[in-house]
This record gives C-alpha cells, structure tokens and sequence, in this order.
C-alpha cells in the first residue's frame, strides 16, 4: 500500500534531433529545445518497497546523493536501512518519490517529511533530500519532483513547502524558479 497516490507522468510530443528534443505547443508555432540524456519518458510516483536496491545505489552508491554532500561516512547503513523503512510505515510522517525512467530505472529522488509548526496551526512539509542521477539532469525531472511534492502538500492538507541547500550548489539552485529565498540562513549544531 502506497502512502501517497499521485503519480505524474511526462510524456512529450517530441521530435528527435541530435542531443535534443524539440517540443511544440499545440496552440503556437513556439518550439522549445530540451536537452536530454535519452531520457524522454519518466514517471514520478510513491516508492515501493521493491525500489530498495536501486535507491540505495542512488542514496549511498558511487555518484550518489551522500557522495555529492561529502556524507558517506556521517549516513551510516543502519540509518538508511531505517529511513527506507519510514517512507514505507504508513504511521511514519516520512514519504520519498522517485523519478523512474521509461526502462522502470530510479533516476532520482525526493524525500519529505510532514512537521508541527509553532508560527501555525498548520503542519509543514519539508523537502529534506532531492537528488537527480548526474546523467539525467536538465531534462525536467528535478521540477517533476517538486510538482510531485507539491501535489503531496495538497493532499496532506498542508500549504507550507520549503526545503535548504548548500550555499554553493548552483545546480540545486534552480528551485528558486519555484520559490523564492526566504531570508534566512540555516544554523546547525557542531
């Protein structure tokens, strides 16, 4: 039994060229020029319990989402072990979805958490990790992820969404098309 139900499927009107596709809107003459890693077909959906191996290889394997955040040694295999079996405890206010190409390979990732909030009656939901396979990137899917995780907000009746992300990482910084800074810097206990 999957925790959540909102799947998001993109499937593109697109013409192959070399590199890239082109995608023409129905209503105008516009084409936009994607460039895509073969990758032009992918589905965003709830993790099950069979995607364990592969989004272990993704969470912890070489090139993974710890890798890239130098966290290999701080994340140790019991807590993912752990953390796999929160997103599947339907008692557990942790949730993942994963990106999964049109083979039914994981490309990517997003994990959330739902949390009390003292500035609201509300619950908030907090993207705690997001991670696209390196040579999947720019083709869409981290804005799928987000799409997903947004519709999951609605669904859990919670409105406010936000999520950190290193200084430095220019590449997650694509998010600010979704939302803007907050202001705020993150302080983290040595």
């Amino acid at each position: 039994m999957w925790k959540s139900h909102a799947v998001i499927v993109l499937r593109l009107p697109y013409q192959k060229c070399s590199g890239y596709i082109l995608i023409k809107r129905r209503s105008s003459s516009v084409q936009y020029r994607f460039y895509v890693h073969d990758y032009v077909m992918f589905k965003i959906r709830p993790i099950t319990a069979d995607d364990k191996e592969e989004w272990f290889q993704l969470w912890y394997g070489e090139d993974s989402y710890l890798e890239l955040y130098h966290a290999l040694s701080v994340v140790t295999p019991e807590i993912t072990k752990t953390t796999f079996g929160r997103f599947l405890d339907v008692n557990e206010p942790v949730y993942a979805a994963v990106a999964v190409d049109d083979t039914g390979r994981l490309i990517g990732f997003a994990t959330y958490l739902t949390h009390r909030d003292t500035w609201s009656i509300e619950d908030s939901l907090f993207l705690n990790d997001f991670f696209v396979s390196n040579e999947c990137r720019r083709g869409g899917i981290g804005g799928s992820l987000i799409d997903f995780v947004y519709l999951e907000a609605d669904r859990l009746g919670v409105k406010k969404v936000y999520w950190n992300t290193q200084l430095d990482n220019h590449r997650a910084q694509m998010f600010t098309k979704f939302e803007n800074k907050s202001g705020f810097l993150l302080y983290v206990r040595p």
